[in-house]
């Protein structure tokens, strides 16, 4: 057999060209982006199924109590300091409590003069906000004027953030003493010009300087003060008219003021009307009050 005189080629299969080196490095690109892009999902997706933060949590302290003035024997003034945001005072609940007693307060709006209203607990005393700002939110200075408080107390306010009863701030404070119960027992005019006024016993022991003397006559008034608690003191007057001179006798010389102790007044206009009070000075409440004239 004849073959022929040309053979055809073997068949080879064509081999892909190696890819070139800008090839990798497009794709090494892509895949960078592609992560990066599935990562920034990721993250926002996170961000977005994250629960809802406690309404309270952040605000914990949010503001501050300043100042507790104890104004007298019932009543104080609490003022707010400088808050980190300024809430409404509707998120905010006040307890007050002594060592037996405890009462829950909110703040039923955020008005100027609003009463805050006892939702448990025992009734601590009365109170009102001030927002003297007038803005319906806390600002510094803004007070809880508070009235009706037990005499002679340990108290302590505690202000929380009402969604979730996280406690913001608290102090203690001391109401005052309320005064002793007495009285002047006689007023005895021993002359036109001077007058002898003896005292009456008290509920508890008293010291000439835990008190003070109003003489007023006419629509004129003198304010004297005990500037000793010694027998034979000579009062002094701080304020108003000299009306006459009062000396302090301390009959049982034991610097506390008994029944039989005297007040001697001179140096008084005659045929004069004239009123004298005696006031508890730790919170200028009057223990006792008079009238007496003097003769022509």
């Amino acid at each position: 057999m004849e073959t022929s005189a040309e053979e055809l080629p073997e068949y080879q299969e064509a081999q892909p060209e190696p890819p070139s080196d800008s090839d990798r490095k497009k794709k090494q690109l892509i895949a960078i982006v592609v992560v990066i892009v599935i990562l920034a999902v990721l993250a926002l997706l996170l961000i977005l199924l994250q629960p809802a933060p406690d309404p309270g949590t952040e605000q914990e302290h949010i503001l501050t109590i300043s100042n507790v003035e104890v104004t007298n024997s019932t009543k104080a003034n609490v003022t707010f300091g400088e808050p980190t945001n300024n809430p409404h005072p509707v998120k905010l609940k006040v307890i007050i409590s002594t060592l037996t007693e405890s009462g829950v307060y909110i703040f039923p709006s955020n008005m100027d003069g609003a009463d805050l209203a006892r939702i448990s607990g025992d009734n601590m005393g009365f109170m009102v906000f001030r927002d003297f700002a007038d803005n319906e939110k806390i600002d510094p200075g803004d007070m809880i004027l508070m009235t009706g408080l037990e005499k002679g107390t340990l108290h302590n306010i505690s202000i929380r953030w009402e969604p979730n009863d996280h406690l913001i701030d608290y102090q203690e404070f001391l109401t005052l003493p309320g005064p002793p119960y007495g009285q002047f027992a006689l007023v005895d005019p021993t002359s036109n010009t001077t007058v002898n006024i003896t005292f009456d016993s008290f509920s508890k022991d008293v010291e000439p300087m835990d008190m003070y003397i109003i003489l007023e006559k006419d629509g004129i008034k003198g304010t004297y003060v005990f500037p000793s608690n010694d027998d034979w003191t000579n009062l002094s007057i701080i304020s108003g008219d000299n009306l006459g001179n009062m000396i302090y006798r301390d009959v049982a010389n034991n610097s506390i003021v008994n029944s039989g102790d005297l007040l001697l007044l001179s140096n008084l206009s005659p045929s004069s009307d004239f009123t004298i009070t005696l006031v508890w000075e730790p919170t200028q409440v009057a223990i006792d009050v008079r009238s007496f004239s003097t003769p022509a």
